[in-house]
């Protein structure tokens, strides 16, 4: 999140209304059994400020798509539900 933070701070005002709802990854959680959750967000900015606004989730299996990568996964030890450790940052605070 810093990044963008960083990034958009590089740009005039002005430019920031073309990327206004723009959707942006902020955070993958790879549990290493195949599954890949991604939180995105959209840009939202204010005067001097940039949120990250309507979070979702997308989730992918991995293995499933690319049986390949079989051969490098170990046992693994992964949480029975692995979103609940998901910890999207809070809508309401500016990056």
């Amino acid at each position: 999140m810093d990044s963008l933070k960083f990034l958009f701070g590089q740009f005039p005002p002005e430019w920031l209304v073309y990327f206004e709802g723009v959707l942006v990854p902020i955070i993958a959680y790879d549990f290493l059994d195949g599954r890949l959750a991604t939180l995105i967000s959209c840009l939202h900015f204010t005067e001097n400020r940039l949120f990250i606004i309507e979070r979702q989730v997308c989730t992918e299996d991995l293995l499933r798509t690319q049986p390949c990568l079989f051969a490098f996964i170990p046992t693994p030890r992964v949480p029975a539900k692995p979103l609940s450790y998901v910890t999207p940052p809070d809508d309401n605070k500016p990056l």
